[in-house]
């Protein structure tokens, strides 16, 4: 592994706030604002998305949703660990047949659901739709 990747994933993300997904339904809604990144923490590696919120953001932001709901507009980081989430988000890349998660493309991440696992708590189900942005000239249209 090469000094720049450390020095490009040192630390905890950034200094936007993280989503909350706290009941049933609640989702967010936005742009990918830079190209997302894989990092390493003490509850293992997770891949941070940085957004711009879109209206119909229905999720908080902060720690259990501390700081509130999210505005459109606001930037936020989303957390996405190995799992449900992760699950979704790929299905839906998948769906467009994108190589990945891109800057300046749509992301919907939806708590949809849970599932009982035998533990205290219950696994958290997502959903989500890609949008790759659309290139400002449709080459196919051109002749």
């Amino acid at each position: 592994m090469s000094m720049d990747w450390l020095q490009q994933n040192a630390g905890n993300g950034d200094s936007n706030p993280g989503v909350y997904f706290g009941t049933v339904g609640t989702k967010l809604v936005g742009q990918i604002v830079a190209l997302p990144r894989q990092v390493s923490t003490q509850y293992g590696d997770r891949l941070v998305v940085e957004m711009c919120a879109d209206e119909g953001t229905t999720a908080h932001k902060g720690p259990e949703g501390a700081d509130g709901p999210i505005g459109a507009g606001e930037l936020v980081t989303l957390w996405i660990k190995p799992g449900a989430m992760a699950s979704a988000v790929a299905d839906a890349v998948r769906a467009v047949n994108a190589a990945g998660l891109a800057e300046g493309d749509t992301l919907a991440v939806a708590y949809s659901g849970q599932q009982d696992t035998g533990k205290p708590s219950k696994l958290k189900l997502y959903q989500a739709r890609y949008t790759p942005a659309k290139t400002a000239v449709d080459i196919d249209n051109l002749v």
